[in-house]
């Protein structure tokens, strides 16, 4: 995944949470992205136990921008 920061201020990165423990995350809580800075990180997804098919899973990254202070990521695979 990227994200990059188009606002003025730097984005802090808060926690990162899934409901799934299915989904492995980098632990990047108060890493900061400065103004026109990029991020890029892994998440993956786990499929041992799954039944074949399509799966969609979603976390979820807290910041600091009062107006979108929760954004949402999905993953998607296709297990065969």
């Amino acid at each position: 995944f990227k994200i990059k920061n188009e606002g003025v201020k730097s984005l802090i990165i808060r926690k990162i949470s899934s409901p799934c423990s299915c989904i492995q995350i980098q632990n990047l809580s108060g890493r900061e992205i400065k103004s026109g800075e990029e991020l890029v990180f892994t998440a993956i997804l786990d499929g041992k136990g799954r039944e074949r098919g399509n799966v969609t899973k979603s976390f979820y990254m807290y910041v600091n921008d009062p107006k979108n202070s929760i954004l949402q990521f999905s993953v998607k695979a296709s297990f065969r």
